[in-house]
């Protein structure tokens, strides 16, 4: 049941989504508008209120939670959906689907991490306790790693790879990557627009490799899958 449920075939919408070349591109776009507001009226603000209320126990929670967002939870996952699925029949398009999500965490959390060398934004700490609040271009070594967050990329990435190959869960995916990446601005690691720039990379990471993930042209008897080449 667990293995039919996973396969079963992506909606068109989707493919015809990634088929378009310049659609992963959009949420880069977005990101480019959103980061400087977010720089401009939000982070240093939300920082520093943060900081007025770290004793919270809100803050205290998301200090537990924030460690469920590291990329090698998901990554050594998959690895064991991956070699488990052998001992499933017709079991193929499960195992492209976990390479399609196993990729896409690790080419976001490369992408984040060569951006925030690049960038060079200074971390939330600085700015509480030293006043700092600036960009050293392409120094972006601890504590100017700021944006973007790879921790939150890394959950985002799993979020959005595994909702575009399980439609039906994207619902619990989106708010369980939305509860994950909000930690890191609630124990001041990053600001609002951090996580911002980390969505829009998982996302448009997600986009892009999409379209080399193998559609099923139909369903026979519940579990055997027709694939056709990949685009």
């Amino acid at each position: 049941m667990m293995m039919r449920s996973l396969s079963k075939p992506l909606t068109t919408k989707l493919h015809e989504l990634a088929a378009r070349r310049d659609r992963w591109m959009l949420p880069l776009v977005a990101a480019f508008f959103i980061c400087p507001l977010s720089a401009a009226l939000i982070d240093p603000w939300l920082a520093l209120f943060i900081s007025r209320h770290r004793d919270s126990w809100l803050i205290h929670a998301a200090q537990w939670a924030t460690d469920f967002g590291n990329a090698w939870r998901y990554l050594i996952g998959l690895t064991v959906l991956f070699a488990g699925s052998y001992l499933f029949k017709n079991a193929s398009q499960f195992r492209y689907r976990c390479v399609y999500v196993f990729v896409t965490i690790c080419a976001s959390s490369i992408f984040t991490e060569a951006l925030a060398i690049i960038v060079g934004r200074s971390r939330p700490r600085l700015l509480v306790e030293q006043g700092i609040y600036q960009l050293s271009l392409l120094n972006g070594f601890k504590p100017y790693d700021s944006l973007p967050s790879s921790h939150a990329a890394s959950v985002l990435a799993f979020v959005f790879g595994a909702a575009f190959v399980l439609p039906d869960a994207r619902k619990v995916l989106f708010t369980y990557g939305l509860l994950l990446a909000s930690t890191r601005i609630l124990i001041n690691a990053h600001y609002f627009g951090d996580i911002v720039a980390a969505a829009a990379v998982s996302g448009a990471t997600a986009l892009f490799l999409l379209r080399y993930l193998p559609e099923p042209r139909k369903v026979i008897s519940g579990d055997v899958i027709t694939m056709r080449k990949a685009r």
